[in-house]
């Protein structure tokens, strides 16, 4: 993956983490959450998070985050 997808994965994971801190849920609750949503739930998310474009890879790599597998190892 490259920067681009990465950096676009941390800005999306970051709101995530931000949410599921505020109402109680773990990372790996958030995450199943994540992989269950639809294309516009995940549009939303992304837009929310200020990234205009989050594909199936910058998905993968929030879904890899949310698991605690750092960015920085992929």
């Amino acid at each position: 993956m490259n920067g681009y997808q990465k950096a676009k994965a941390k800005k999306i994971a970051a709101l995530l983490l931000d949410c599921a801190k505020q109402s109680g849920t773990s990372r790996f609750q958030t995450a199943k959450l994540v992989s269950l949503m639809s294309e516009d739930q995940w549009r939303t998310v992304a837009l929310t998070a200020g990234v205009p474009v989050a594909d199936i890879p910058a998905k993968l790599l929030v879904l890899s985050e949310l698991r605690g597998k750092s960015l920085h190892a992929l």
